[in-house]
């Protein structure tokens, strides 16, 4: 209790100093944090849990209104760029709630790599490391760990648990954003489908990558929107797909087309496995 007060009394000092004391808000950062490279910038307000399990690098940037629950150690590599409202959670809780009615508390580190862009509201999840130069859209909630940055053409897409949100994965084929469509009001008594994920384990996953990209707009024909793909670190020839399923029948179709089975041909698709999206999480080899 006595770290967390402490905290409190830096970080009200730090949200108080004005627009020109950078001196003094660097003396303060020093007393807080475990340690802070120079140049250093944190908009005011700054909250976190302790500050001496935060480690940052040289040339940080931190946007107005960031939050790091420091519950574990939380590392910010050098030149990483923080957008408005981001929040680094080291701090978690049991899911069964049998566990959590106890108190039980749980944390797991968080890493952030050298060179890192975390656009405004991205949530970074305990446990997650996310490798250096890799840049995460807006908005997005980062529950598995990143690789770094490789030369390929990204674009943001949405998130899976945040409709409306982009999600740019580094190093991923990532498909052309959905088509917009008005929200439905779930109180009207329409079905709204959920989403679905699908693992693929290919012989060659580039080549899987690459068709399933090219043949988006032909699923959107049979009511089906991609979402972002996640590479399976665990295994490099397995990757994780988000599905947004309008129809399950007319989807069901579309693995009945020539085109499919084409590209499942080309790629040497050993084995492809599909679930819920909200109601199943992902296996646990679905780890980046």
């Amino acid at each position: 209790m006595a770290k967390r007060a402490r905290a409190r009394q830096l970080t009200s000092r730090y949200n108080a100093t004005g627009p020109h004391e950078r001196a003094k808000r660097r003396r303060l950062l020093v007393e807080l944090f475990a340690a802070v490279g120079d140049h250093v910038e944190i908009e005011p307000p700054f909250h976190c849990d302790y500050g001496t399990q935060i480690l940052v690098g040289a040339d940080v940037y931190a946007n107005f209104g960031c939050v790091v629950l420091d519950c574990a150690r939380v590392e910010i590599g050098d030149r990483v760029l923080l957008g408005p409202g981001v929040h680094l959670y080291a701090a978690t809780h049991p899911v069964d709630p049998a566990v959590r009615r106890s108190g039980r508390e749980l944390a797991a580190p968080v890493t952030i790599g050298a060179d890192v862009w975390l656009g405004g509201g991205v949530i970074v999840c305990p446990g997650v490391t996310i490798g250096p130069g890799a840049t995460i859209g807006a908005g997005s909630v980062v529950t598995l760990g990143h690789p770094a940055r490789r030369r390929r053409r990204r674009q943001p897409v949405p998130h899976p648990a945040h409709p409306g949100s982009s999600h740019e994965i580094p190093g991923s084929v990532i498909p052309a954003p959905p088509v917009e469509t008005d929200p439905v009001d779930a109180s009207d008594g329409e079905e709204v489908m959920p989403d679905m994920m699908a693992r693929v384990e290919a012989e060659d996953l580039e080549t899987w990558l690459r068709s399933h990209r090219s043949q988006a707009e032909q699923r959107r024909v049979y009511g089906m929107t991609d979402g972002p793909i996640y590479r399976d670190v665990d295994d490099p020839n397995a990757a994780f797909v988000h599905i947004h399923v309008e129809d399950l029948a007319r989807a069901g179709q579309w693995f009945q087309t020539k085109e499919f089975a084409k590209a499942t041909s080309r790629a040497g698709v050993i084995r492809r496995e599909f679930y819920l999206a909200d109601k199943q999480e992902r296996p646990a080899t679905s780890t980046g």
